[in-house]
């Protein structure tokens, strides 16, 4: 991979602008999509809350989501975070700013923000994480684009993972699932629903708690070697070969992508026909094999949207989406702070009440508004509240906001 810098085509320079802007605006979709259902409903009873819906409508949508929602955005988010990251770097080396102070702060008020996030509004926050995958991330970005990849690989197919979580549990002796293991089905839906919000404040920390295990063992290991991954695409130049990358690459990622397909169908077979949870063994024949092809699948969804942009028609479709892009940030928690007002007694207390469809076609209509509204607040202004207010803090500065109207 070419680590150079060169001069680019101003077109070139642009169009590669607005499709991460068009891959934030996606990813921002999907999460959501799949935010949504366990904001509606913990994790833990997600089965059970799920078996309810036969109609073909919501077991239909069931399928879609687990093909192409869990555990598929949430890596290609990680993928942007770590892309941004590098393309941020590459900027202040050419112009010879780069600062670590200044990266340093950017990610502590992420993680602040994260914080924030899981004590006031929802417990399912990622920035936290993205904060702290970040700073070690930092220690590496000088290195180069092959390095960056190779690390990538390693940390993806790394196969300790289990072990190390285990150990670190019981030298902690920390009993993660014992707080929401100690409380009802119906004393948790019944504090969403009509609980003080101090009360759902403190079942968000018992949730957060609960999550140990998947967001330490499941997600953050994806996170990581995504974030790599991104930051190696920004360093290589891959991002202005774009049109050749996909071109060359068409049949390659389609046969890729059957097998993965292929793959993700066959271990969900598998683990039906599992009575006790599986053993070690099974765990790293199967399941990591199984995050793997979820992390294929979300490449292929990336890649599918750079060809399709390709086109006049394609680029016109995806287009609006760089709005919601542009505000990813803001955007991000402005769903949350949605789910907080329709599930929680603060709103209306819809607490596992939505069918898997209803909940899709309110993602739907939240990401309508959401184009529309970011559409019209980046004719005005320059970057969203919150991007805004983060980037105050990164420069220690107040930074204009408003667009200059001619």
């Amino acid at each position: 991979m070419d680590d150079t810098i060169q001069t680019y085509n101003p077109v070139i320079q642009q169009n590669r602008i607005e499709l991460i802007d068009i891959f934030r605006g996606l990813a921002i979709f999907g999460i959501f999509m799949v935010n949504i259902h366990v904001m509606n409903c913990a994790f833990p009873n997600r089965g059970m809350q799920e078996a309810k819906f036969q109609e073909f409508i919501d077991t239909s949508t069931i399928e879609v989501l687990g093909l192409f929602f869990y555990g598929k955005f949430f890596p290609i988010f990680s993928f942007l975070f770590g892309l941004g990251i590098s393309l941020q770097v590459r900027r202040q080396l050419e112009k010879g700013t780069f600062s670590i102070a200044f990266f340093t702060r950017r990610l502590i008020a992420l993680f602040l923000f994260g914080a924030a996030h899981i004590i006031f509004i929802w417990s399912g926050d990622v920035l936290h994480l993205y904060a702290i995958l970040g700073a070690i991330l930092l220690l590496f970005i000088q290195k180069s684009a092959k390095f960056l990849f190779i690390s990538f690989l390693v940390i993806l197919f790394f196969p300790f993972y289990l072990d190390l979580f285990e150990w670190v549990i019981d030298t902690l002796g920390f009993d993660f699932m014992k707080p929401i293991e100690e409380l009802s089905h119906t004393e948790l839906t019944d504090t969403y629903r009509n609980g003080s919000y101090l009360e759902i404040m403190n079942l968000r920390f018992i949730e957060y708690q609960s999550a140990t295990e998947i967001l330490w063992l499941i997600l953050a290991p994806t996170a990581f070697a995504m974030i790599f991954l991104g930051a190696s695409i920004g360093k290589s130049g891959l991002l202005y070969r774009i049109p050749e990358f996909v071109a060359k690459t068409k049949y390659r990622v389609l046969i890729i992508f059957a097998a993965a397909v292929s793959y993700h169908y066959f271990a969900l077979y598998l683990f039906s026909t599992f009575t006790e949870p599986p053993g070690r063994v099974l765990r790293y024949f199967i399941l990591y094999p199984f995050i793997f092809a979820d992390v294929v699948i979300a490449l292929s969804i990336v890649w599918s949207v750079a060809y399709i942009y390709q086109s006049k028609i394609g680029k016109r479709i995806l287009s609006p989406l760089r709005h919601v892009g542009q505000m990813a940030f803001t955007n991000y928690i402005s769903q949350s702070l949605l789910g907080l007002i329709i599930f929680s007694s603060l709103g209306f207390g819809f607490y596992e009440k939505g069918s898997p469809s209803e909940l899709v076609g309110i993602v739907i209509l939240t990401y309508f508004v959401q184009i529309i509204f970011s559409k019209f607040w980046m004719q005005y202004f320059r970057f969203g509240p919150l991007e805004w207010l983060w980037r105050c803090i990164s420069y220690l500065k107040i930074m204009p906001i408003k667009r200059s109207i001619q």
